[in-house]
């Protein structure tokens, strides 16, 4: 049962980064966005070539709060 298993899971792990990596290889992010997701969530993402990372979540400490909303944090990378 579990080569069966091995044998079904790396063709999705393989799937998942063929779907996941840009296609030319090169990333070119977007300028910061505040995008409402409903239920009083709002995701900004951040970019490096922005600032340093500390000003730029500083800076979104009013913005949260001015939409009543607290801030969370999520780090993720495109290897």
């Amino acid at each position: 049962m579990k080569k069966i298993f091995m044998l079904l899971l790396l063709p999705v792990l393989l799937l998942a980064c063929t779907f996941t990596l840009p296609a030319n290889g090169i990333s070119n992010p977007p300028a910061p966005t505040r995008t409402p997701l409903g239920l009083g969530l709002t995701e900004v993402r951040l970019h490096p070539a922005d600032g340093d990372l500390l000003t730029q979540l500083q800076a979104q400490v009013p913005k949260a709060s001015a939409l009543g909303q607290h801030m969370f944090v999520e780090f993720d990378a495109s290897w």
